[in-house]
């Protein structure tokens, strides 16, 4: 506050005065000032610094990190990345704290192609992985009971105690059928013309006789 005659002294006293004294005090609000600083690894969006009157409030800001960081709360105790202070009646000064995100564990999937299903579970676990569904599907390349294909791949890196996806071998897909041969009609006829043929030549070639037919 000042004093209308331009003094500043509060209380003031006036001395040796040799005529009437008229003055008027001025008085103004009060003013703070809001500080919002960054840590390492983020900023702040929103007024950094602010000017609020005694009992106002101040304007939003928010504590944004930087790729691969996470907000981990104000230097004054407030959890929310977003604040906004209201009813001031004193200055402020924070900083918004920021840490590195938790990178995440992963695991290599172990090739299991070829290996039984005892085998391949066996290998899955060591891993640090689980077994996945398991289904069959016919191969003539793959012994039955062994591994066709797996999901994810061999050599992926995997969250831990992600499921690993096997196609088992149900055997060849040949049909034991197929292995036969099938005969039509026409196969039937000519079979027994080859015969009938076969035992005239004979009848000329060993009995001496000539062959009659009726």
């Amino acid at each position: 506050m000042d004093w209308s005659d331009g003094r500043t002294d509060n209380p003031r006293t006036d001395t040796d005065a040799s005529e009437n004294v008229s003055v008027t005090a001025n008085f103004a609000i009060n003013t703070y000032t809001l500080t919002y600083a960054p840590g390492e690894n983020g900023r702040i969006v929103g007024t950094a610094s602010q000017t609020v009157n005694h009992g106002e409030s101040g304007t939003s800001v928010t504590a944004v990190p930087d790729p691969g960081y996470r907000f981990e709360g104000w230097s004054d105790g407030v959890a929310t990345a977003t604040r906004h202070d209201t009813n001031i009646v004193e200055g402020l000064a924070v900083n918004a704290l920021f840490a590195p995100e938790p990178v995440e564990e992963k695991v290599p999937v172990p090739n299991v192609l070829l290996s039984t299903s005892e085998d391949a579970e066996d290998f899955i676990t060591r891993a640090g992985l689980t077994l996945g569904t398991v289904t069959g599907e016919c191969s003539d390349k793959v012994p039955q009971g062994a591994v066709i294909t797996q999901d994810p791949a061999a050599g992926t890196q995997a969250s831990p105690a992600s499921p690993v996806n096997l196609v088992l071998s149900t055997g060849s897909c040949t049909s034991s059928c197929e292995s036969f041969k099938w005969f039509g009609w026409d196969d039937v006829l000519l079979g027994g013309l080859a015969l009938l043929a076969l035992a005239l030549i004979s009848m000329f070639a060993f009995g001496g006789g000539t062959a009659v037919l009726k």
